[in-house]
């Protein structure tokens, strides 16, 4: 729902989301793309990211071992497949079949990532210990919400290093796993906020995503409401 939401300001500053709908800003879902509620790239890859998930567990549980990371990687050739593109001359093509990929109300493009889109098209696969480039974006991170029914920093980090070769963007995408796992075994926000810094504290070139994690608590403790402004200074 959030995605819908803001699918249509994705790339507006503040000031312009204020002149196009009053101080108090976006409100409601507007049209974007021809409809209302249209979802975003963001959505498209989540959805890709828990068909893998899926594929995998079936697999596992019928031949009793399965690899996640590949079968990831090709979910995410299939959505670059909705977007229209392929990989590059001499690397190998999409597998071109899947229930999404079937699904032509994921056949639009809805602002796709660049990072993403070079990243798979050029047929490598990024790894943490392979980084694919020295890309921090948010798409590494905005996908990787149902790998939370595992409990680890790796598995976020994993997704991400397909497509995002900084530590920073691969460490956000695992944090934010343990802590929604952590919140679905019961824990408080503040609490699982604690064992997301407590695993980061482990990994080299955390600091950049431990002061994120940081700073957005202070804000949000500071004010009974979060606004725009304190959003802002945690940079986009």
């Amino acid at each position: 729902m959030g995605d819908a939401l803001g699918a249509d300001i994705e790339f507006n500053s503040l000031a312009e989301i204020r002149q196009r709908f009053g101080h108090a800003g976006l409100q409601d879902l507007v049209e974007h793309d021809g409809r209302t509620g249209a979802i975003t790239d963001d959505t498209q890859m989540t959805l890709f990211t828990a068909e893998a998930f899926l594929a995998f567990r079936r697999r596992a549980e019928s031949y009793g071992a399965a690899v996640f990371a590949p079968a990831l990687y090709y979910s995410y050739q299939r959505w670059m497949a909705t977007q229209g593109e392929q990989p590059v001359a001499g690397k190998r093509a999409v597998e071109l079949r899947g229930l999404l990929l079937d699904s032509q109300d994921l056949h639009h493009r809805r602002g796709p990532g660049n990072t993403c889109l070079t990243a798979l098209r050029s047929g490598i696969f990024g790894t943490v210990d392979r980084p694919i480039n020295n890309s921090k974006g948010c798409g590494g991170v905005m996908r990787v919400a149902p790998l939370a029914e595992w409990d680890g920093l790796r598995f976020g980090e994993a997704a991400a290093a397909i497509t995002h070769g900084h530590p920073t963007g691969q460490l956000a995408a695992g944090a934010l796993v343990v802590i929604l796992h952590a919140i679905g075994a019961g824990a408080t926000l503040n609490e699982a906020i604690d064992i997301a810094l407590a695993e980061l504290a482990e990994r080299p070139s955390h600091e950049e995503t431990s002061h994120a994690l940081i700073g957005a608590r202070t804000l949000a403790a500071a004010a009974t409401r979060t606004s725009p402004e304190a959003i802002e200074k945690l940079g986009e």
